[in-house]
């Protein structure tokens, strides 16, 4: 069975670059923790530039996530999402997302496989979902550190915290739930 097309357009092969970089940056993905495994990789093994096929349909994603078994780095686009295969074989995937602002922005490991097996789950509801994420800059609580790393303590020996805005991608139903916390909207 042939799985999608090649990369077109030229929008296409920039969000594809972009997302090669990311990927090339995942040690999962290049195939540094399996060579640490002690498995002989080459270039045609793991995430490479030709690696990456484009569906136009919903359909054809979901069967080639029912489908599985797919190669290190085999990395799929569906309109402003990618996916890349970050185990030999297996079903886990880095996911990206083409945001309105142009930037690429990793966020997720998703077993897509399994999601397929559960008849009960609505999978093309959490694709729109994942294509619908929102940037969001929030407040969030931290360990205070010091200046070594070492993290600072009170005097009963508890982590002291401090509150940083920092910025987070929600999709689904958690954004409604983070949007009452959100400073800001950064991109959708």
């Amino acid at each position: 069975m042939m799985f999608g097309r090649k990369l077109e357009d030229e929008e296409e092969k920039l969000f594809w670059k972009k997302c090669y970089e990311l990927g090339m940056s995942n040690d999962w993905c290049n195939g540094k923790f399996s060579e640490a495994d002690g498995n002989f990789i080459v270039e045609e093994d793991r995430l490479n530039k030709k690696s990456v096929i484009v569906f136009d349909s919903f359909w054809e994603l979901a069967c080639y996530f029912e489908h599985g078994n797919w190669c290190l780095g085999s990395s799929v686009i569906y309109r402003n999402l990618c996916m890349i295969q970050q185990d030999n074989g297996g079903d886990e995937y880095l996911t990206m997302k083409l945001f309105k602002d142009g930037v690429v922005r990793s966020f997720e490991s998703i077993s897509f496989g399994r999601m397929l097996e559960d008849t009960s789950f609505h999978f093309s509801q959490y694709i729109d979902e994942l294509m619908g994420a929102t940037l969001l800059l929030s407040k969030r609580d931290f360990v205070k550190h010091d200046k070594e790393g070492e993290i600072l303590r009170d005097k009963e020996g508890l982590a002291l915290i401090e509150e940083k805005e920092c910025e987070i991608i929600v999709y689904g139903q958690s954004i409604e739930e983070e949007m009452k916390t959100a400073t800001k909207i950064i991109t959708d």
